[in-house]
């Protein structure tokens, strides 16, 4: 059931009826759709349609004349459990691509690696969106950037720690994307697991295994 603040906030919207699905089962909106189908209702269709405007100042954040493929790459996570241990390494790693690599995303009292173009804390939500948008990769942890990055239908490779991604992401349309997940008991056991504040399954991604499957998307 909905907790007692979505349902004020439902009954101050007038909605006598919602589909509300418990997020343990898995992917809030997949459950939806499923719950629809039972209802006999067609799904709609699922895939993202997003027209995101050019910012004013687009060539000041993205130079057209970059060498492409251009790989983004958001550093952080919201939580420092979610955080990728070894994406200094990657970005290490990435000083011989000869494409262009843009570093983007917030993270208060960020530290920049030097590596390709820095654009962490200089962008705002409509620019960020875009600027993703533009990207032929992105590289992140499990984030706000990466849901952003599978909105825009951009190629990414993403990695999940103490959290299955099937309650977090749709399932479907993954085509273009990597999730890389390594799961441990804790992990799979889904009650208050965002409060275990656990890095094994993120210490467990390795960083050739996140090249490998950037090498698979981006010829490196």
């Amino acid at each position: 059931m909905p907790t007692y603040t979505l349902r004020w906030v439902l009954a101050g919207l007038n909605c006598p009826n919602w589909i509300y699905g418990n997020s343990f089962l898995g992917f809030p909106l997949d459950l939806a759709m499923k719950q629809l189908a039972l209802l006999g209702i067609d799904q709609p269709a699922s895939q993202p349609v997003f027209n995101v405007p050019r910012p004013e100042r687009a060539d000041l954040i993205i130079d057209p004349d970059w060498p492409r493929p251009w790989i983004g790459v958001h550093p952080y996570a919201g939580y420092t459990w979610k955080h990728w241990p070894c994406m200094n390494d990657l970005l290490e790693r990435l000083k011989s691509f000869p494409g262009t690599v843009i570093q983007m995303g917030r993270q208060a009292n960020a530290s920049v690696y030097p590596v390709g173009i820095d654009r962490i804390n200089q962008l705002s939500i409509p620019e960020l969106f875009w600027a993703i948008g533009q990207c032929d990769a992105f590289v992140t942890a499990d984030s706000g950037p990466m849901h952003i990055a599978f909105a825009m239908n951009v190629p990414t490779v993403a990695m999940f720690s103490v959290m299955n991604p099937k309650y977090l992401v749709s399932q479907k349309n993954l085509s273009k994307h990597t999730i890389l997940y390594k799961p441990t008991d804790l992990s799979e056991s889904p009650v208050h697991v965002r409060y275990k504040k656990n890095l094994d399954n993120m210490k467990a991604i390795t960083l050739d295994e996140v090249w490998d499957r950037l090498s698979k998307v981006i010829d490196l």
